[in-house]
C-alpha cells in the first residue's frame, strides 16, 4: 500500500472513531449540540479522506468528475459544521449568520448535485508519479463557474474564517 492511502487510510480511521465517540458522547450527554455537531465535522473529514483517495486513484474521467463533485459536497457540508461549531463553542450568538451560512452552502450542495459542477468539468485524467514513485491521478478541468463558485461561495468560506477569529477573540 502506498504512503498517500496508508495516510489517508489513518486519517479516516481517526475521524471515523471520533465521529462515533462522539456521537456516542452526544447520545448520553443530555443531547448536547456542541456534541453531535463536532461528531457530524468529523464524520465529513473521514469521508473527506476517503474521497481524496478517490481523486488520486480515479482513471476515468466519470471517476474523477464523480470525486471530485463529492470534494466539493464535502467542503460545503465541513464549512456548515465548522460555522455551527464555532457559535456553539463561543460566547459569540449569531444565529442569524449562522443560519445564512448554512441555507448557502445547502444551496451550493444541491447546485452542485443537481445543475451544474461547481468545481469544473472534469475532461481529462493524467497520472503521474510522485517523488517518491507512487502513481497519482491528476484531473484536468475546464474553469469552474466564476460566477458562482469563486465570487460567492468563497467570500461566504471566507468570512467563515473571519467568524472563527471573532468567536476565538472572544473566547
Amino acid at each position: 500500500m502506498s504512503p498517500y492511502v496508508v495516510v489517508n487510510t489513518a486519517l479516516i480511521g481517526f475521524f471515523g472513531f471520533a465521529a462515533i465517540y462522539h456521537f456516542i458522547l452526544w447520545s448520553h450527554a443530555k443531547h448536547q449540540a456542541v456534541l453531535l455537531v463536532f461528531a457530524l465535522l468529523c464524520l465529513v473529514t473521514a469521508c473527506h479522506a476517503a474521497d481524496v483517495i478517490a481523486l488520486a486513484s480515479a482513471r476515468s474521467v466519470a471517476a474523477g468528475q464523480r470525486a471530485l463533485d463529492i470534494r466539493v459536497v464535502l467542503a460545503l457540508l465541513g464549512q456548515i459544521s465548522a460555522v455551527w461549531l464555532l457559535s456553539l463553542l463561543s460566547p459569540v450568538r449569531a444565529r442569524p449568520y449562522v443560519w445564512l451560512v448554512t441555507v448557502v452552502f445547502l444551496i451550493a450542495v444541491v447546485v452542485n448535485l443537481t445543475v451544474l459542477h461547481l468545481a469544473g468539468t472534469v475532461t481529462a485524467v493524467e497520472r503521474i508519479s510522485t517523488a517518491w514513485g507512487e502513481p497519482i491521478s491528476v484531473l484536468r478541468r475546464d474553469t469552474p463557474r466564476m460566477w458562482l463558485s469563486l465570487g460567492p461561495l468563497y467570500a461566504t468560506a471566507l468570512s467563515v474564517n473571519v467568524f472563527g477569529f471573532v468567536c476565538g477573540a472572544r473566547v
